[in-house]
This record gives C-alpha cells, structure tokens and sequence, in this order.
C-alpha cells in the first residue's frame, strides 16, 4: 500500500506502512498529521486510521476535507493532492501583487547588483549569475519563494502544487528573458490566463500559489 503524508502544506510520499509508523514513533508525524491512500476518498488524520496501523494514536475522529484534495482519474480513482495546483480553490497571486514582489526582489538585489556590476570586465556576468542564483536557489528551496514572494505572501510551485528543482527554477529565470520580448504582454498574461501564469511561468511548467 503506497501511502501519502500531507503535513504543514508539504506532501510526502509514497511511503510504506513501517515507514510511516516509524515517523510517527521518532515524532516526525503526529496524530494530526494528514495521511492518504488507494481506497479513501479524502486526506484523514493519522489518528483515524485504525485499519492501517496496529497501534494507532487514539481516539479515532471523523474524517476531515482537504483543501488540496486533487482533481480524481478518468478511472474515477481518487489521486493524492500532491498539489495545489491541481486544486481550482487555489488562491493564486494577480499581476500587481508579483510585480509588489518583484520590485521588492529587485531592491534587495539594487546595491548589490551596482556594486558587482563596477567590476571590470567581467561585472556583467558576474551580475547576471547573481541573479539567477538569487531566484534559482530561493524559490527551489523549502521556502519556495523570494524574499520579495515571501513578504509578498505566495510561493513557487510545479504544476502539481510541488516544490520545484534548481533545473525548474533556472528554466523560469531565463524564461523571463523571453517574456521581456514581449513589449510587457508575456508578464500581464497572469492577469488573465486560467492558472494566472506569465510566459516564463508557462515556460518553466510552474504556478504562483498565495501561502494559507
């Protein structure tokens, strides 16, 4: 039996039944922690899963909705909510709530930036890969965000509601090269595509995700 852990917004998985009861003998699940599997139609504490586990926390309680229950199959098998953006319900940030973000980032980034970029001959690029580590490396982190999305409120996520890899997040940075062709239209097409992407979120297979 494969067996998903949902736990502060971050799923794990799949794990096996002695992998899960050793968690939860460590302390690294509790009786609130959210569990899923084949056969269940919603996320149910661990503590009502009395039919999985020999010794489990007691009492049992009712089951509970999930927010982040993903959509089910065509077979009409219900799927772990691996994601948030699988879910319509996700809250999802609009044009002027990134470009607060943004603006921010680049703020942060201004002194920095003037200083490397005064380094003879190579100041350019140096800047450059300042840059792309900066979003690279912070929003495929376990913050998922840039210290301008976290203050902003929202985080990066694949189009599974997942964290993404630094090879994902480096695909989004360059993708905004491609959207700044596009005279403004690639970055204000958040404000009106289905998942509020822009062109480099499109790109990169990525989605904007507002924090709960």
């Amino acid at each position: 039996m494969k067996i998903y852990i949902l736990q502060n917004n971050n799923q794990s998985g799949p794990h096996t039944i002695e992998e899960v009861r050793s968690k939860l003998h460590s302390g690294e699940l509790n009786a609130d922690s959210l569990l899923w599997h084949e056969g269940i139609p919603n996320w149910i504490r661990i503590s009502s899963a009395s039919e999985i586990f020999s010794n489990p926390p007691p009492p049992p309680v009712e089951l509970i909705p999930d927010p982040h229950v993903a959509e089910g199959k065509s077979t009409g098998q219900s799927t772990p909510a691996s994601s948030l953006g699988s879910n319509n319900q996700v809250k999802r940030p609009g044009f002027w709530l990134r470009t607060g973000a943004y603006l921010i980032d680049i703020g942060i980034l201004l002194i920095p930036s003037i200083i490397i970029i005064c380094i003879p001959y190579v100041g350019l690029i140096l800047n450059t890969v300042a840059y792309w580590l900066y979003f690279a490396l912070l929003e495929s982190s376990e913050y998922q965000a840039t210290l301008g999305k976290r203050a902003c409120g929202f985080i990066v996520t694949d189009m599974n509601g997942n964290r993404i890899s630094f090879g994902k997040a480096t695909a989004r940075y360059f993708g905004m090269i491609i959207t700044s062709f596009t005279f403004g239209i690639g970055y204000i097409m958040c404000g009106w595509t289905q998942k509020k992407q822009c062109l480099h979120d499109m790109i990169a297979g990525c989605l904007m995700a507002k924090k709960n």
